[in-house]
């Protein structure tokens, strides 16, 4: 009877306690959703509960091929276009007095840059000026003997067509007046002559000649030169200070034109065969990671590079929004063609060490890790080289939350 007791006992003991188990998974509905966020009902496997989706607003996408581009992705640097740079060299020799300009300022063209004083200069046009007002006397008295020798010659041709004077004296008064013309010409020849060759070697100094023709009207030697802007554009170099001697073999600044600019690329060996001129470029920078710049490859070098073994290459590219600027490093993407391949979005992987995430949804609440490999993203897109399949679904925004989780169930 004892044992018939006991064996009883443990026989509803364990039909109630399976009622109690088969109760909680199969009909209360409530307990079932109160299951944590991480809870792993197989290894990998994530159940969410429904408020647990709502708050983290997951979206899914169902795994497909499409048409993906493919390019070379290759690290630049961004360089000012030489097409639009212009160096600002002193044509006048002389002594820096002032600098107006430091770089990164925004000039526009004739903006006075530096001013120089030029004793050179200054010593061509006093000499101009003493040559002038020497042969400028000259006249002054060639013009005297002109009109004596005008009158005269007018009053014996008066004379002689009244019968009173010999012909004699016509011929020689005529002569005389002949000669005090010649005089008076040759004298303001000899002026041209002076003013215009010291034009044209006050020119190579890159005086102009109104200025030449300002020194001689207000009789006044200017030994201060400015030096402008020769185009408008981003100052970019500067290699002078004030106190400086300078001549015409000294860069003193660089101006240029940053609507649009250079990005430099290497290529190696292997690629070189994919990268054609007119090909489209895109520009990405650190300091803009969002933003693209679009681009035309334009010149491809000729000379391989021994050590590397690359080949460089340059593209022409866009800066309209002026957010480019000379030395900023990068990375130059040239597309070389398109292939179908299964494209998901970029923001459905998760990078968790070398490793990369994708999370399989199974069932609505229920998503399963896998361990995937993917190829560069672009556009906002990845390739998927191995473990996903067409048709799957996965999640994208809320990705990152279900890699959290997992990490966090790994370390319970």
């Amino acid at each position: 009877m004892k044992l018939q007791f006991a064996t009883a006992a443990i026989i509803s003991i364990s039909l109630l306690s399976g009622c109690q188990y088969f109760s909680g998974e199969g009909n209360d509905t409530t307990a079932a959703h109160t299951t944590p966020l991480n809870k792993h009902e197989n290894d990998g496997v994530l159940r969410l509960t429904k408020s647990q989706l709502e708050k983290i607003g997951l979206t899914t996408y169902k795994v497909a091929y499409q048409n993906l581009p493919v390019e070379l992705i290759l690290e630049g640097e961004v360089k000012e276009n030489d097409y639009q740079t212009t160096p600002v060299l002193s044509m006048v020799p002389g002594r820096v007095e002032d600098v107006d300009v430091q770089v990164g300022d925004m000039v526009k063209k004739g903006q006075i840059l530096t001013t120089v004083r030029s004793d050179e200069v200054a010593k061509l046009e006093s000499e101009l000026l003493e040559k002038v007002m020497i042969l400028e006397a000259d006249m002054e008295q060639a013009k005297v003997k002109f009109s004596l020798a005008k009158k005269q010659y007018e009053r014996n041709k008066l004379l002689y067509g009244e019968g009173i004077s010999a012909r004699s004296n016509l011929e020689m008064s005529e002569g005389e007046f002949e000669e005090a013309r010649v005089m008076l010409k040759n004298l303001q020849d000899k002026i041209n002559s002076v003013v215009v060759s010291t034009k044209e070697r006050l020119r190579l100094f890159g005086i102009m000649p109104k200025e030449v023709d300002e020194v001689l009207k207000t009789r006044k030697i200017d030994d201060i030169f400015n030096i402008v802007a020769p185009r408008s554009g981003t100052l970019i170099e500067r290699q002078v200070d004030v106190g400086q001697l300078v001549d015409s073999s000294n860069k003193l600044f660089e101006i240029s034109d940053l609507s649009t600019v250079w990005m430099f690329a290497q290529v190696f060996e292997k690629d070189i065969r994919y990268v054609k001129r007119q090909q489209p470029a895109v520009v990405i920078v650190d300091s803009f990671q969002e933003q693209t710049f679009r681009g035309v490859v334009d010149n491809i070098g000729n000379i391989m590079d021994p050590k590397t073994r690359t080949l460089p290459i340059r593209a022409t590219v866009d800066n309209s929004l002026d957010l480019l600027h000379p030395n900023m490093f990068g990375k130059m993407v040239v597309r070389t063609a398109t292939k179908n391949a299964l494209v998901i979005p970029a923001e459905a992987v998760q990078k968790v060490g070398e490793a990369h995430l994708a999370y399989v949804q199974k069932s609505p609440d229920t998503f399963e890790e896998r361990k995937i490999q993917v190829g560069p993203a672009y556009g906002g897109k990845s390739e998927v080289l191995s473990g996903l399949k067409p048709g799957e679904t996965i999640a994208v925004k809320g990705s990152l939350e279900l890699e959290g989780l997992a990490v966090k169930n790994s370390t319970e």
